[in-house]
């Protein structure tokens, strides 16, 4: 090319087609469209006259079905109730079920929840709630409640015999929503070990029952060397016992529970009432009567006294003998503690000696009505039909005053609390 000339700059255009290059090869003419041909329209008009109507109802059924698979997919409810094995431990009759695999049920269930929710598992198990999107805090709520409402659960887990069904139950409170099928599946039961039959005698040997007291107002006291457990019974009448009297104790039922074994025969002790003082047959009566009036006559100021009644309280008895009416005041419990200690001073049958006399003294007019009062004696004891009234130092254990309450007042407690002698 000569330096003076000009470059023709219509030469230089690059062509888009060729990379850039500069070749010198006219433009390619633009493609008219030939109206002859036919149109999408023209087409589409051949290929429904070419399957006619029987390939149209075809391709709807098609149609149809993909959608109604896809649709069922999404809404299709999973079941965890057939993945379940079913264990069954224990004795005959005392059976116990329980889902063994209920680990990998539990994850299964965990999974389904968590993928229909569309969440990841991860993200539920260990969040990061501090950074967690309300998109998926709306998912993990939804998660929580479907997993809040799944139930999987026996009608029945105990007590369970061989050959017994039972039907493990999947609920999900009726949530149509939940992806969880509701089911259930019955199960017999087999495996079961053979339960041992014992008597119950075994139990009831290990027991010995004593009466303590006087007659007629004796108690009952229960001591076993091999139960050792704080045991309160039940002895109907007690403290009111007669010798003859059979009294049966029920002992609770936690004394014949034992794995493997099943107790049989009466859970019931039944002892016969006896061994207790006879306190209308006291051999030296006489003697305890005069020493009673010799403490009454000790009294300041007295002048004259006769004896209204006399009377021997069990140590048993409480020392409140206010009372007095139309029913009969009693404060003896029907309760036995077994092993109880408190009653040793009863077992050795320490007793009290009750004057209630009428007094007259000193300082009285001879127009004035006579007085109550009340000598006691205590730390007596009752053996063998006498008591030990030569023993006991009335100093020490002899007390005597006036009452308030009228002699027949005092006749009605003491007769209640006691036993009358005279």
């Amino acid at each position: 090319m000569d330096e003076n000339s000009t470059p023709d700059m219509n030469n230089m255009t690059p062509d888009m087609n060729s990379g850039g290059s500069n070749n010198n090869q006219p433009p390619r003419p633009k493609k008219e469209r030939d109206p002859n041909a036919p149109t999408f329209s023209d087409k589409f008009k051949q290929f429904s006259n070419k399957i006619g109507k029987k390939g149209w109802a075809i391709i709807g059924i098609v149609a149809v079905v993909v959608i109604g698979v896809a649709v069922f997919l999404s809404v299709r409810k999973e079941s965890v109730v057939n993945q379940a094995e079913v264990k069954f431990t224990g004795y005959n009759g005392d059976g116990v079920d329980n889902i063994s695999n209920s680990s990998e049920m539990d994850k299964a269930t965990m999974e389904i929840l968590a993928k229909k929710a569309g969440i990841d598992l991860s993200t539920l198990t260990n969040p990061d709630w501090s950074d967690i999107s309300s998109e998926n805090m709306s998912k993990a709520k939804l998660f929580s409640d479907w997993a809040t409402n799944t139930k999987v659960s026996f009608d029945k887990s105990s007590h369970l015999s061989n050959g017994d069904k039972v039907t493990l139950s999947v609920k999900t409170g009726g949530d149509k929503t939940n992806p969880i099928a509701e089911g259930s599946k019955t199960f017999t039961v087999s495996g079961l070990k053979k339960i041992a039959k014992v008597s119950t005698k075994k139990i009831l040997d290990k027991f010995k029952v004593k009466f303590i007291g006087l007659n007629t107002r004796g108690i009952a006291m229960v001591t076993s060397k091999s139960i050792t457990d704080n045991l309160t019974l039940t002895v109907k009448d007690n403290g009111k016992l007669t010798n003859g009297d059979t009294v049966s104790i029920k002992l609770p039922a936690s004394l014949f529970e034992a794995e493997g074994k099943k107790y049989t025969g009466s859970r019931t002790l039944k002892v016969k009432v006896s061994d207790l003082e006879d306190a209308s047959k006291i051999s030296n009566l006489a003697d305890a009567e005069a020493l009673s009036l010799t403490v009454m006559e000790d009294m300041p100021s007295y002048k004259k006294a006769t004896l209204m009644g006399l009377y021997l309280i069990p140590s048993n008895s409480s020392n409140d003998y206010s009372y007095y009416g139309d029913s009969e005041f009693d404060d003896n419990t029907e309760d036995v503690v077994l092993n109880d200690e408190s009653d040793e001073n009863i077992e050795q049958n320490e007793v009290s000696l009750v004057g209630i006399y009428s007094a007259r003294y000193t300082f009285m007019d001879p127009e004035d009505e006579p007085e109550s009062a009340r000598v006691q004696i205590n730390d007596l004891k009752l053996e063998d039909g006498k008591l030990n009234i030569d023993e006991v130092d009335t100093d020490e254990s002899g007390d005597r005053q006036a009452e308030s309450e009228s002699v027949k007042t005092l006749q009605h407690n003491y007769s209640v609390k006691g036993i009358q002698l005279k």
